[in-house]
């Protein structure tokens, strides 16, 4: 696994404004900036083995979902309009796995095998 140290999160965030503003965020353009952004992300990313990611401790893991809301630039809100996330994910070493909840309430989860990058969070 990679892990995109803090020191690139400000480069990261950049990069992703970039994005957003780039492409109209259609399902072939998100799919194109996620690839891109996790490609020229990894460049500065390093290895890091499980046993090396701290416990109880929240990351960033790069996703991108073609039908989340987004908003326009003037805050107009987009329905079923799509966007690439940092979202946060806690990691559990005792099962080795990330764990992520979301407003609804449930719960997500993810092995080290399904994380292309991981963020470390300022």
């Amino acid at each position: 696994m990679m892990v995109l140290r803090k020191e690139h999160y400000a480069e990261l965030e950049a990069r992703l404004r970039n994005i957003r503003e780039q492409f109209p965020m259609r399902r072939a353009d998100l799919e194109y900036g996620y690839e891109s952004l996790v490609r020229d992300m990894r460049k500065l990313a390093e290895p890091i083995e499980t046993g090396e990611i701290a416990d109880g401790k929240r990351y960033g893991i790069l996703e991108f979902s073609p039908w989340a809301t987004g908003f326009a630039p003037q805050g107009r809100e987009l329905k079923n309009h799509g966007d690439i996330y940092i979202t946060l994910w806690l990691w559990i070493s005792q099962i080795s796995r990330f764990f992520c909840s979301n407003a609804f309430g449930s719960y997500s989860e993810k092995s080290p095998a399904q994380v292309r990058l991981l963020v470390e969070l300022p």
